[in-house]
């Protein structure tokens, strides 16, 4: 699991805009940056957070397991200036930039996959808005996707086939 979240986290800081810039200013693993803050947040804006939610998990037998992992990803902006109807075009558009990002961080990952040997293609399960009382407009996406687990396997010495012990 350590490694799918490291992948997503590669290829979100990865990607750019038209432009060349950063499609994300910030991307990390979401340990509370943007939560209980006195002052601003050490974060620039936008960013994307990523964390695991949940994993369900079955035996497949010989002490391996699959499961189903989700993995949110919160993708949060800073709102400055007006949003209304009357505000100016460009003011506007910055303003819903959130949806331009939730948009491209869709295209990127669902059906994505960057280690094959560890988990299956990303598939897309939810987005969700968080209502915020400091300005911040976030919205947090959710993929799913399937994980094999061998770690428990024991590993065998093919001379006698006696378990090797790993602590």
């Amino acid at each position: 699991m350590k490694q799918l979240l490291d992948d997503i986290q590669r290829r979100l800081a990865a990607a750019t805009l038209p432009d060349g810039s950063p499609l994300f200013a910030h991307v990390d693993v979401d340990w509370g940056q943007v939560d209980f803050c006195e002052g601003p947040p050490p974060v620039k804006f936008p960013c994307a957070l990523i964390d695991l939610q949940s994993a369900e998990f079955s035996n497949l037998g010989q002490r391996a397991q699959v499961g189903r992992v989700a993995v949110q990803i919160r993708v949060v902006d800073m709102i400055l200036g007006r949003t209304s109807a009357g505000a100016p075009e460009a003011q506007r558009e910055k303003a819903a930039r959130v949806f331009d990002l939730l948009r491209e961080a869709h295209r990127l990952l669902h059906g994505w996959t960057g280690t094959p040997a560890l988990y299956g293609r990303l598939s897309r399960k939810a987005v969700a808005r968080a209502r915020r009382r400091d300005g911040l407009h976030e919205y947090t996406l959710t993929f799913e996707a399937a994980v094999t687990d061998s770690s428990a396997q024991p590993q065998y010495v093919l001379a006698n086939l006696t378990p090797v012990v790993t602590a």
